[in-house]
């Protein structure tokens, strides 16, 4: 059984700017209302710690491997149950240049496994999550943007 969501977002930005944010993992505590813990290697075949959920409630602690690294295009990593067959997802983040410094921003999440059937309102609720970082993420990007032109301004 499979599953995916996916769910885009236009930015104003360039790739390698939304690249930078997205794998400035020690900051997303200070942005990211979706993934507000990440830690590991950035490397093909690194490991990465997750923590899930809005800060200040509980949430779920993830694991994962990097499956694919591509400087500002792609981030892509997989995690997975005790139990192989029964549940693993592979995570990415989508970078493409739209020209005019904008971005266009796309993440998607692709579950397998037996228990996919019964994960219904779960896999919804994380097409939620994933609009709402999408948001952040943007906001993240773009309200720095307009401080900085509000500097040059004054």
């Amino acid at each position: 059984m499979t599953r995916e969501v996916v769910r885009e977002i236009d930015i104003n930005a360039l790739p390698p700017r939304v690249w930078r944010v997205l794998t400035d993992f020690r900051r997303y505590p200070q942005w990211n209302p979706f993934i507000t813990s990440i830690s590991g290697d950035l490397r093909p075949g690194g490991r990465l710690r997750l923590h899930l959920g809005p800060r200040g409630r509980e949430g779920v602690d993830v694991r994962g491997r990097v499956r694919e690294v591509r400087p500002n295009l792609l981030l892509r990593w997989k995690s997975g149950s005790l139990f192989p067959g029964l549940l693993s997802s592979v995570h990415s983040y989508e970078l493409r240049s739209l020209g005019r410094g904008r971005t266009r921003f796309t993440q998607r999440e692709v579950f397998r496994g037996l228990l996919v059937p019964l994960l219904g309102k779960s896999i919804e609720s994380t097409g939620r999550a994933l609009e709402i970082m999408n948001e952040a993420l943007k906001a993240r990007l773009e309200g720095a943007a307009v401080v900085r032109r509000r500097r040059r301004a004054a």
